[in-house]
């Protein structure tokens, strides 16, 4: 029995993990895509 709670929390840790990555990089990928004019270097 304890040896599914330690598997369920190693899971829920490793989704946790994943779910941050996803969010950080969606959110930099929105901001490279909707980055207001006056931050982009005009060449």
């Amino acid at each position: 029995m304890s040896k599914l709670i330690e598997n369920a929390g190693v899971i829920a840790f490793i989704l946790a993990f994943l779910f941050c990555c996803f969010g950080i990089s969606l959110v930099i990928f929105y901001g490279f895509l909707y980055m207001p004019p006056a931050i982009t270097p005009i060449s």
